[in-house]
């Protein structure tokens, strides 16, 4: 007979959580009212949970072979790699049940690292190669034969937030000009580049080339574009022509405040463009190669404290990263990993949106962190971890986001291959004396809904579900964000800190939940998945995930495999969803 919550004290009620394994936080010892709540939450999961192994095992005959697997549909430019063999199961339950059990006694058992310098960089400093020198740790040799080289990092914005005025917002946009324009000026048709106060007024046309910042788009009834771009000596209205199909598609990808190059005829105040050119990738940009077989792994949103959090698919992720489970070519690749790349939302944090409180399990954002870090502990502790903020982690939402505050997640912060980095940031893996390594740009991604839902050719192509072909649009403008209002930014006077000035090896991002991967121009395009169901929030927000996917590169070929962890298909998806109605029922009568 379940006991009556309200009747409980609060001695009585720590003793039910614990004996239940709950996590209390040290604030509600004393709040019994928020005891109850949080046992009353378990109570109705243990309910839910009872209904829908009825109701599976009720719907089991619908189905003569069971669930199975789902592969993921992979969005991509070119060849798709040949995924992993996934659909089979990666163990026998039994086997996982006793893996997962080993794998925590070891972590239990590790002995406490002594904390080292963490990567974050000193307060203030952005480009911080400095911090790469003697504290840095020593390559590793493994057992399997790879050497995993520290990671170098390129940029990480630790800048303090201040109050920001008119003016820093004026500088910001001239430090964006300023450094996309230098890109713009090394292409050889924007060689004789003149300011826009030099065309303006002259009677006859004359051809000329102009960099500036688009700061209004608009379409005249004739179908023409009318572009308004703006240099630091003027403004001019700049015309794309209806008649040209070439200048057609490429004003439906122009947006708001980038920059670009335009050539055509300038005369009075217009400007009639033949050619616009987009600061892009070069052509030539190398696309470089490992000596050594060896992985880099990049995990998408993993959302700890969520209801909706796939906790067993998780925990034999981290028990094939530690060789516990998998055939044996899984497990080959699992012994060659060497670099483990969260691409942030750590956890699902606390106040993110209106009654998030009744997705959570976890309800105290440092237990968030703590359960965090102690999945991080289960991961071998010579592999190489880089961890990001997205904008369900703690710290303020603008981008770029400093890294999680210390205070927060100490025992993150104390493990010394664990580098925890801002969003955005860049860093190298994989540097030798012999190899220049491969530099990573690493983003969240808050932006891309916003691209994905307001640049028509994207819209159509899918718009979310076409992650590669957003991540492909900002690599062409050079920049993580351009438009006012796709995010909320920080207004640096000193410089844009999102203009991609050196070009990376790879662009990684996650928030969409979903896995999609491409090359473009030598540049490697990953989108990771996510670790949680979707949930109520999401649906509204249009995303449809592709859950418990995880890209797996090959260093020394660039080949993607995604491995897929997910236990579930849509016929179960469909099943746990008519057992929760059930549930919600019951509890209401």
């Amino acid at each position: 007979m379940t006991t009556d919550l309200s009747t409980m004290d609060a001695d009585s009620l720590i003793d039910a959580c614990i004996s239940a394994g709950l996590t209390v936080p040290p604030d509600l010892i004393d709040d019994a009212q928020a005891l109850r709540s949080m046992l009353a939450a378990y109570r109705l999961r243990q309910l839910r949970r009872e209904t829908q192994q009825a109701a599976l095992r009720t719907g089991s005959s619908s189905t003569s072979t069971g669930f199975v697997t789902a592969r993921p549909s992979i969005q991509h430019t070119e060849t798709e790699p040949t995924p992993l063999s996934t659909e089979e199961k990666i163990s026998h339950d039994k086997s996982v049940s006793q893996a997962k059990a080993g794998l925590r006694q070891e972590a239990e058992k590790e002995v406490e690292r002594k904390p080292e310098k963490n990567s974050v960089a000193r307060e203030g400093v952005i480009n911080n190669e400095a911090d790469n020198d003697a504290a840095q740790p020593q390559s590793v040799t493994t057992a399997s034969g790879i050497t995993i080289h520290p990671i170098k990092i390129l940029k990480n914005y630790t800048k303090p937030p201040k109050k920001y005025v008119y003016d820093d917002f004026v500088k910001y946009f001239n430090k964006r000009y300023q450094a996309i324009s230098g890109i713009l000026r090394q292409r050889k048709e924007l060689e004789n580049v003149t300011s826009i106060n030099r065309i303006i007024g002259k009677r006859e046309r004359e051809s000329t080339a102009i960099i500036g910042i688009v700061s209004e788009k608009k379409e005249a009834k004739t179908k023409h574009t009318i572009l308004t771009v703006e240099d630091p000596t003027g403004k001019i209205e700049v015309w794309l022509s209806a008649n040209n199909r070439e200048m057609t598609e490429v004003a439906r990808e122009i947006v708001l405040d980038e920059v670009i190059g335009i050539i055509g005829q300038a005369a009075g105040d217009r400007m009639f463009a033949n050619s616009i050119v987009f600061p892009d990738i070069p052509p030539t940009h190398e696309l470089k190669k490992g000596a050594q077989e060896k992985y880099a792994i990049f995990v998408g949103d993993v959302h700890i404290g969520a209801k909706l959090f796939l906790k067993d698919e998780f925990e034999k992720f981290l028990l094939w990263l530690s060789g516990k489970v998998g055939t044996p070519e899984q497990r080959k690749i699992s012994e060659r990993v060497a670099y483990v790349i969260f691409t942030g939302d750590l956890v699902e944090g606390v106040g993110i949106y209106p009654e998030q409180d009744l997705d959570l399990n976890i309800i105290d954002i440092r237990s968030q962190y703590a359960e965090f870090a102690r999945y991080v502990k289960m991961i071998p502790s010579h592999l190489q971890v880089v961890l990001i903020s997205g904008n369900h982690d703690a710290g303020r939402l603008q981008e770029p986001q400093g890294p999680i505050y210390k205070d927060f997640a100490q025992d993150l912060y104390d493990m010394p291959n664990v580098h925890i980095l801002s969003n955005p940031c860049s860093f190298t893996i994989d540097e030798s004396p012999s190899s220049p390594g491969f530099d990573v740009l690493l983003y969240h991604g808050y932006s891309l809904i916003y691209y994905a839902n307001n640049v028509p050719a994207i819209r159509e192509a899918g718009g979310q579900k076409a992650t590669d072909a957003i991540m492909k649009l900002l690599l062409r403008k050079r920049h993580l964000a351009p438009t006012h209002g796709c995010n909320t930014y920080v207004p640096d006077p000193q410089e844009d800190p999102l203009v991609i000035d050196k070009v990376p090896d790879f662009f990684v991002t996650g928030h969409v939940h979903r896995v999609s991967f491409g090359n473009y121009r030598g540049v490697t395009m990953i989108n990771a998945s996510c670790w949680s169901e979707v949930s109520e929030e999401q649906e509204k927000r249009g995303l449809e995930p592709q859950p418990a996917r995880l890209p797996v590169v090959n260093l020394r070929t660039r080949e993607i495999r995604v491995m897929n962890f997910y236990h579930g298909s849509e016929e179960k998806k469909l099943a746990i969803q008519e057992a929760a109605a059930i549930a919600e029922k019951k509890e209401g009568a």
